[in-house]
């Protein structure tokens, strides 16, 4: 039930769904179907143009188009792997850096938030989730404690049980498995040996800097900037990383309220940092 008012202000028509999402993939599909010219495209909805350009240069810069907009070699092989393009990089990194059993588990995380029930359940709401956190590894942050649960999981032989003492999502920790099992199945990634990840720590934070390049943050002042889009960002209360507040970091989702948070972080390099800005420049 609406007021008359509340009525008369929605728009006639819902805004299209084209204009909502991230177009990165979107041109890449374009540019894999030889679909070099979007915007002349007979499309029944055409995307806005500054979202084009803006999907075009960073598909340039990571070099997974050439100049005339067509696809090249490395953009073919992001998308052979079927996440978002930040992920898929990170797992082809993580093939060549020998760490791609530990990246491929915690894209899968990524891809299957929120892990836990609700704690708004619980009558004191930081008394459960310190309750949870005391059991893990949590001073890498969110990408490491992501691993740790899982390794646990892993020992208890992926009982449902363990789950549910740690106030975990049944759901979503089933999705996590079946997204990294088919994760391993993927032709290019078929010869990896499921053997312990070697130099894990600098491997893992090398590869996820290669596919979140863009969503890098730098710590200045008491606030971080995100240097693509100039962006002044927080770290979210909810990230475990939020007390560390490391110089350079790279997250996984912005979130823009009264402020800007981001969440899902990563501590890296800054010599990491810069050899992926020198690969891409």
């Amino acid at each position: 039930m609406y007021t008359r008012d509340e009525y008369n202000s929605f728009e006639c028509s819902p805004e299209p769904e084209i204009f909502k999402v991230n177009l990165v993939p979107f041109i890449l599909t374009c540019s894999s179907l030889d679909i070099v010219d979007v915007m002349n495209y007979k499309w029944v909805d055409v995307p806005k143009e500054n979202a084009v350009q803006k999907a075009y240069d960073y598909l340039l810069t990571l070099k997974a188009i050439d100049k005339t907009g067509k696809i090249t070699a490395y953009g073919r092989k992001i998308m052979k792997v079927p996440l978002p393009v930040q992920l898929s990089m990170s797992l082809i990194h993580s093939y060549e850096n020998n760490c791609f059993k530990s990246v491929a588990i915690i894209a899968a995380f990524l891809e299957s938030l929120p892990i836990f029930v609700s704690f708004k359940l619980f009558n004191d709401e930081e008394q459960a989730k310190k309750k949870i956190y005391e059991k893990f590894d949590i001073s890498g942050g969110n990408f490491y404690f992501y691993l740790d649960l899982w390794q646990s999981w892993v020992d208890n032989d992926f009982n449902i049980k363990f789950l549910e003492e740690n106030y975990l999502r049944v759901s979503s920790f089933n999705k996590i498995k079946n997204i990294y099992d088919q994760l391993l199945k993927i032709p290019i990634f078929k010869n990896y040996k499921l053997v312990k990840d070697a130099n894990v720590s600098g491997s893992i934070e090398e590869s996820f800097t290669y596919g979140y390049f863009f969503n890098t943050a730098v710590l200045t002042g008491s606030k971080y900037i995100t240097p693509y889009e100039n962006n002044e960002c927080f770290i979210s209360s909810k990230d475990l990383l939020v007390k560390v507040k490391p110089n350079y970091l790279i997250y996984n989702l912005m979130i823009r309220q009264n402020k800007i948070y981001i969440v899902d972080c990563l501590e890296i390099e800054i010599d990491d940092l810069m050899k992926v800005f020198k690969k891409f420049n």
